[in-house]
């Protein structure tokens, strides 16, 4: 239903309408995805030739969740391998891993790209478009790879824009208590460490201010009034005097997508069902794979007898897990799902009160995690917000975050 509207436009049409006034669309729309670049980031290529059992370790070691298959014979990247390819394989036919190619394994992942200087929203688009979680950027006139662009970067970057611009509210307020950008830059650091305010940057802020321009963009916009709700800063502020620069910016209330205060259950995001597939910390790894891989799913809560969620098992901890035994199918059938847990800090499980912003925190934050589990009073799971829901909201809804989901039908 979402690719054939998308074809047609009509989604496309209905986020134009509120582009003007999200800050998350305005990012969306202006930045190109050569900005979102990291800045060590390396592709990992698999010539088509390589066992199965060698490009898997490849990923594991270079902890990354996909490689692309380079075809030599056509002289190009022809397809992509990812974990869920791996487990599927070492599930039906593990016995193979060391004679069968990882060309025969991707044949049918085809390649999804665009141009490094496509707007962020087109890119986010084709993740929507294709289903998929990360998309190919070319050099616009050679064609060549630079990286892999995956929702949680897009999610990361916009999110990490909005923090900033919280920043230049504070640099705001304290030009209108009369504080000095020396003063400014001393109070910020002290608050979040030092280099997050730079003695030049107070200065230049200041100076704009001065000018009469209370945007907070980067390029000039004169005589625009700041988005920021003084109101709201000045009540934060006054409540406690005393209270930090990082306290002032963690309230959610002073971002300037209003959305990140909105209750997680009034969101409309996410799935809500009566029933969240789950595992138990006695149940074989085999299990776990077979309900991964069926429901399509890239984690699962895990529950004590109670059905108290106590943490998640993702393919990822799978993957590390199966890297390390000589036996894949034996390991999975014979390991349960406690003893492939504690490699990592315990996941994070958000309440239906807690507001969209502390959601948007631990998906992003959570280290291969595709998605966060919401629990009720009891920890049970009774629903999750995974980062493709978070985009596909983002993109498509005419009004984001801001009305209940839909009961399941």
């Amino acid at each position: 239903m979402a690719n054939s509207l998308l074809k047609e436009g009509k989604y496309a049409n209905r986020a134009a309408s509120d582009s003007q006034s999200d800050p998350y669309r305005q990012y969306m729309r202006v930045v190109d995805c050569y900005e979102l670049s990291p800045p060590a980031g390396n592709v990992i290529a698999l010539d088509k030739c390589i066992k199965v059992d060698r490009a898997f370790a490849a990923l594991c070691e270079q902890n990354v969740r996909a490689g692309l298959i380079w075809d030599a014979s056509l002289g190009k990247m022809t397809s992509i391998v990812t974990l869920t390819d791996f487990l599927a394989y070492l599930r039906d036919d593990a016995s193979k891993c060391s004679s069968t190619e990882i060309g025969e394994l991707a044949s049918c992942n085809g390649l999804v790209s665009v141009s490094a200087d496509a707007k962020v929203f087109e890119a986010c688009e084709e993740f929507c478009l294709h289903r998929v979680h990360r998309i190919i950027v070319r050099e616009p006139q050679s064609g060549d790879i630079l990286y892999l662009l995956t929702i949680k970067r897009v999610l990361q970057a916009i999110h990490k824009q909005m923090d900033k611009r919280v920043i230049r509210g504070i640099y705001l307020y304290e030009f209108k208590l009369g504080t000095t950008a020396k003063e400014a830059d001393e109070k910020i650091n002290a608050a979040f460490g030092q280099g997050c305010s730079t003695i030049r940057t107070a200065y230049r802020w200041n100076q704009k201010f001065r000018n009469g321009d209370e945007s907070l963009e980067e390029h000039e916009c004169r005589g625009r009034h700041s988005d920021v709700d003084e109101d709201k800063l000045r009540d934060v502020v006054e409540e406690d005097p005393h209270k930090g620069t990082r306290e002032i910016a963690k309230n959610r209330s002073l971002h300037f997508a209003q959305w990140l205060s909105t209750p997680i259950r009034n969101s409309g995001v996410g799935t809500w069902e009566t029933k969240i597939h789950t595992v138990s910390q006695d149940d074989c790894l085999s299990d776990v794979v077979e309900k991964l891989l069926g429901h399509k799913l890239s984690s699962l809560p895990v529950v004590d007898s109670n059905g108290h969620a106590t943490d998640v098992i993702t393919k990822a901890d799978l993957a590390m897990a199966l890297m390390e035994v000589n036996g894949p199918q034996t390991f999975l059938s014979d390991t349960t799902v406690a003893k492939v847990l504690g490699r990592r800090p315990p996941a994070v499980f958000i309440r239906p009160s807690d507001p969209v912003g502390k959601l948007l925190d631990a998906i992003l934050e959570a280290l291969h995690m595709r998605c966060v589990f919401i629990v009720d009073e009891h920890r049970k799971p009774i629903a999750c917000v995974s980062q493709s829901d978070v985009i596909s909201h983002l993109i498509y809804d005419d009004a984001p975050f801001q009305k209940p989901p839909k009961s399941p039908s």
